[in-house]
């Protein structure tokens, strides 16, 4: 069982380093490729044509739950599907929230209404914001300092466990009895070995003379 157990951390510790690299790259390219033109114009499309639906979340979700900086932070993903012109579409949401209806607001591109976006005033803002702002950077070094910190905690704890002496089980010894030496073996009794004491009288005493 506790092999199983140290297996598990090991291998969420390697899932959560590969995530923070992920983010790190992420954050990191955004920044320096800057803004996506195709983006922006998307968002700006369903701003002006203001193609907004009603989408049906599904009753089910999956709660994921990530630590920055040992702050737990979660997320809710639902699947959605809503119609088009007697077309369905369907995909998944990540929502900061859990909402309280199942019924949940949505812009979609008209051209293509698979691509959708839950905040576009939002969205473009963001998108507008890379290239210009140093926050992308700034994520992509914190999630890169997350990242080196679980590798290195990994290396430690595979050291520690190399470092660990290996401890021993002694059996105690038995207890040893002793013979006091002023006291021979033959001077030793007990309790079963002792006669019972019977007084004993003289009846010849009663006896006429």
């Amino acid at each position: 069982m506790k092999v199983f157990l140290q297996l598990r951390a090991i291998v969420f510790n390697i899932i959560w380093i590969g995530i923070f690299i992920t983010l790190c790259n992420m954050c990191v390219s955004d920044h320096y490729e800057g803004a996506s033109d195709t983006k922006i114009e998307r968002y700006q499309t369903m701003i002006i044509d203001q193609s907004v639906i009603e989408a049906e979340l599904s009753n089910e979700y999956t709660e994921r739950t990530i630590k920055i900086l040992k702050v737990p932070v979660k997320t809710y993903e639902f699947n959605y599907i809503f119609t088009v012109q007697d077309i369905p579409y369907t995909g998944t949401l990540d929502l900061q929230k859990l909402p309280e209806d199942t019924r949940i607001k949505i812009y979609y591109l008209k051209d293509n209404p698979n691509i959708i976006s839950l905040d576009p005033y939002k969205d473009l803002e963001i998108e507008q914001e890379k290239g210009t702002s140093n926050a992308d950077l700034y994520w992509g070094i914190l999630w890169g300092f997350l990242a080196v910190f679980s590798i290195l905690s990994l290396i430690l704890k595979f050291r520690g466990e190399e470092q660990k002496p290996k401890q021993t089980l002694h059996k105690a010894s038995p207890p040893v009895s002793t013979v006091p030496t002023d006291q021979s073996p033959e001077n030793t009794r007990t309790l079963s070995e002792d006669k019972p004491l019977i007084n004993k009288e003289d009846h010849s005493r009663f006896m006429p003379r």
